[in-house]
């Protein structure tokens, strides 16, 4: 029996992918365990993503492209191996499979299509997450909205997390779609369907309250516009700077700073929203663990344990990317991880790779403040990090490429004019 699958299929399973694994339509609390419908749902979507995946990989001999793409595999499969020691136990094995099946979905993807299409794909999961949202929002809106407490543990408000796991998910997946429709070229995309998309997106964005994917979206289009235009970045970095020295010297920020919070205090912004707090414990958590960590996933374990506000809250992840990686793997276990981030930071201040660059300003700085895309469940960050790595490389070839075409076209140029 010979089975034809085709190539186009494989994106519509990718889209599949991003939106199954962003989608929620229930809070599960930090005390919630085992399986529900809606976690079948998602096993079942990602296994058969992986099956699929497994598949192409098989008929066409695939190999990772580039350094990078080998050094995700390592680690997924470095995680996988390690699983069954995390203090999660069956959680850790199923999160690092899923991890696999991402890392596997997504070298397939960006070697079976030009990385445009699939970036394309990308951003047409995340439009499709964010319109659910707001249809949500008007149609369920117990769904849509999140509350969030002050730090006595009082309800203050709402945040609208739309089908969204939380919030600040939601925020990222509307900061992101917000940047993509900016800078993507969609086939036949008409303008007035584009300003009336970026117009909803937006609206989702502020409704988050997401600040930290708000700042990621300003930063990352920033450097795409001023990509290579040295003059510009250094100007804005000198304003900024002249800026925040005023606002500090003459003490405004004590007027300015509370309106950014949402409790209207100062001790807000600096403890990180509380965050402070967590990367203490987790600092000393991985100290007893220096060189392996605990297993992919562990935090979710092991944080509700060791981790409890005065008022009886407690969270499963370190907030904070490095700090998560460690815990999981320890400093051996992340090394490939780490050899990534240093050439994906080479390329952002070198301003090679313009669009991978860009995005991978989501990653830092989402993972400055979250565990981002490095758990302790795969997620949208996650696929997120694995599209830049997979077009890092592809991208700079390209760039290279016409940089040398212009090259020779203008020396012809200068030739003929002779």
């Amino acid at each position: 029996m010979i089975i034809r699958i085709s190539n186009k299929f494989v994106l519509t399973i990718y889209i599949l992918l991003i939106v199954a694994t962003v989608s929620t339509f229930r809070n599960r609390g930090v005390e919630s365990e085992g399986m529900d419908l809606q976690l079948i749902i998602k096993a079942f979507v990602w296994l058969f993503c992986g099956a699929i995946s497994l598949f192409f990989a098989m008929r066409i001999n695939l190999r990772p492209m580039s350094l990078p793409q080998w050094m995700i595999l390592i680690y997924a499969v470095l995680i996988l191996i390690q699983s069954p020691t995390s203090p999660a136990g069956s959680y850790s094995i199923m999160a690092s499979l899923v991890f696999c099946i991402f890392v596997l979905t997504s070298i397939v993807v960006f070697r079976l299509f030009d990385y445009q299409q699939a970036t394309n794909a990308f951003l047409w999961a995340s439009l499709g997450i964010c319109i659910l949202s707001l249809i949500f929002y008007v149609a369920i809106p117990s769904i849509a909205l999140q509350e969030y407490w002050n730090d006595m543990g009082y309800i203050e408000g709402v945040r609208f997390k739309g089908i969204g796991s939380n919030a600040n998910a939601i925020g990222q997946v509307s900061a992101l779609s917000l940047f993509l429709l900016l800078v993507v070229k969609g086939p036949g995309q008409p303008g007035r369907i584009k300003y009336v998309l970026f117009a909803a997106i937006l609206a989702v964005l502020l409704l988050s309250q997401s600040r930290t994917s708000l700042f990621a979206f300003i930063l990352a289009t920033s450097y795409y516009f001023l990509h290579r235009r040295y003059a510009s970045i250094v100007y804005l970095l000198f304003v900024g700077l002249t800026l925040a020295t005023t606002i500090w010297a003459t003490e405004i920020y004590l007027k300015i700073l509370p309106s950014l919070t949402r409790s209207g205090g100062l001790e807000e912004l600096f403890t990180f929203t509380g965050r402070t707090m967590i990367w203490e414990v987790v600092t000393e958590l991985i100290a007893e663990k220096p060189w392996l960590g605990y297993g992919y996933a562990a935090s979710k374990q092991l944080l509700p344990l060791h981790f409890e506000t005065s008022w009886g809250w407690t969270t499963v992840n370190s907030h904070q990317f490095i700090l998560q990686l460690l815990l999981s793997s320890g400093v051996i276990g992340s090394l490939p991880v780490f050899i990534i981030l240093a050439i994906q930071v080479y390329f952002l201040v070198t301003f090679k790779s313009k669009l991978s660059s860009s995005l991978f300003i989501f990653v830092l700085i989402t993972g400055a403040l979250e565990s981002g895309a490095i758990g302790p469940i795969p997620n949208y960050l996650t696929l997120l990090w694995l599209v830049t790595i997979s077009t890092l490389f592809i991208e700079y070839e390209r760039e290279k490429n016409s940089t040398e075409h212009d090259a020779r076209c203008s020396h012809t140029t200068i030739l003929q004019g002779n």
